[in-house]
């Protein structure tokens, strides 16, 4: 049953990559995006696919078992998330169901495409800066949300412009890509924003930068080259962090510092199918499937738990400020876990978010996930389509636009709730940026009429248009 989850779940990401990565769809990469930092999230849980493997052992992780979960409960959490997964792309492709081309070029100013990115430089900038402010700012976390966001996406738009479009400072801009990806994952872990940059960015490059489509095979082996090793890298820092904290905060010299770090990194476990402990550190981290499995039965027992709706109601009021309504939710806590999987967290321990599986579980049933995340897919291809196209014909702002609010949904571990409120944040801050902007000057130009000649390099050329 794990197995067929597992290619289920891989054969959706191809279909994916095929359908939203063809010549002339003009997506960014959003959709493809969603699915790959989702799936993440979930990878744990399929180490009970290797035969011999269980968290409940002799030389078991404690931490697993404080959980108090079964394999069963990852069976049926992997189960929950493949059927979100399989609605999501079902709504993707409803979008992408058609190449509907662009029967109009437009060429923006050269002075208008560097201004766009300025200000979005100073949007993102400005959005790490406001949690540091002293005052009461309505939604300010969404706010600084959209910053980060922003940052993220002037880094992929300045990509394009300088490597697809041959203008600007390439280097300049994967110094920032590097730089923003390390920091995060440095200060904020794994499955940080730093992890989104890299995961966005590779996607916008397979979407637009990269002039002719990576074959699905090199895709598919590319991809398992790079989770194996992003795996190997955690599995590798968890086994060994406990040991580099206690010398790295203490006050011991340096040749004790330097003795610690190298017994450390000789003490590293290296992640192995057949290495059982290897496996317990992915549970560890990647188990959201678990979380998913537990809440299921733990509503079984428990119906009177199920928010028939009142839960995502909510999320229709995300807009109205925090001083206005003192008990609106905070991100970053665990009590809606807490609440709905059973388990009691300690006070001290991280923080667990729920995520939009659990959300819509917990408020309509198995039912809710698929509906959910059908609309999920079909807005986030919507707007994958339209940042594309605006991009593509040199309206930055009104494409940032569309990519920032895709962005906001694309934080597989946040509430609905919040993902409204970013999202909310995101389109308010490019409409009044775009109010006082001036428009862009353009020249248009005619392409081909016909969808099916637009991605033929040999039909434009006979016209005198541009191959896009």
């Amino acid at each position: 049953m794990l197995i067929l989850i597992g290619l289920t779940w891989l054969s959706m990401i191809l279909l994916l990559y095929r359908k939203t990565m063809t010549r002339g769809l003009y997506g960014a990469g959003l959709p493809l995006a969603v699915i790959l930092a989702t799936s993440f999230e979930y990878i744990g849980g399929f180490s009970f696919g290797v035969p011999g493997y269980s968290h409940i052992r002799n030389d078991g992780s404690l931490y697993l078992l404080t959980y108090g979960f079964t394999e069963e409960t990852v069976l049926k959490g992997l189960a929950c998330a493949l059927a979100a997964i399989v609605a999501f792309t079902l709504g993707v492709l409803l979008v992408y169901r058609k190449n509907t081309g662009l029967p109009v070029h437009f060429v923006s100013s050269e002075a208008y495409q560097r201004r766009s990115l300025m200000i979005m430089l100073a949007v993102g900038v400005t959005g790490i800066m406001v949690p540091r402010i002293p005052y009461p700012i309505p939604l300010a976390g969404a706010f600084s949300q959209v910053g980060q966001l922003t940052l993220i996406a002037a880094i992929a738009f300045g990509l394009h412009r300088s490597m697809r479009l041959g203008k600007g400072n390439t280097t300049l801009w994967l110094c920032l890509a590097g730089g923003f990806i390390a920091f995060y994952l440095i200060f904020s872990g794994f499955l940080s924003y730093g992890f989104q940059a890299f995961v966005v960015l590779t996607c916008f490059y397979l979407a637009i930068i990269r002039r002719r489509r990576m074959p699905s095979l090199r895709f598919l082996m590319g991809l398992l080259a790079f989770t194996y090793l992003a795996l190997a890298l955690s599995v590798a820092w968890l086994s060994s962090r406990e040991q580099l904290r206690a010398v790295l905060w203490s006050n011991a010299g340096i040749s004790e510092r330097l003795s610690a770090i190298s017994d450390a990194m000789l003490s590293i476990t290296i992640l192995n199918p057949f290495d059982f402990q290897s496996l317990d550190f992915l549970m560890t981290r990647f188990n959201h499937g678990m979380w998913v499995g537990k809440v299921i039965e733990h509503h079984s027992v428990h119906p009177e738990l199920h928010l028939n709706g009142s839960g995502l109601l909510l999320a229709l009021f995300a807009w109205v400020p925090r001083f206005i309504w003192p008990g609106k939710p905070e991100a970053g806590g665990s009590d809606l876990l807490s609440e709905h999987s059973g388990y009691v967290f300690s006070s001290g321990s991280a923080t667990f978010g729920a995520g939009q599986v659990i959300d819509f579980y917990i408020n309509f049933g198995l039912v809710g996930v698929v509906f959910g995340f059908f609309a999920m897919g079909y807005l986030i291809g919507y707007l994958d389509k339209a940042a594309g196209r605006n991009l593509r014909c040199g309206f930055v702002l009104k494409a940032a636009q569309y990519y920032v609010i895709g962005l906001c949904l694309t934080r597989s571990l946040s509430e609905v709730f919040f993902l409204i409120s970013s999202g909310l944040a995101g389109f308010l801050i490019f409409k009044s940026i775009q109010l006082v902007q001036p428009h862009p000057r353009v020249q248009k130009r005619t392409l081909a009429t016909d969808p099916r000649r637009q991605s033929n390099p040999i039909a434009l050329a006979r016209q005198g248009l541009p191959y896009d």
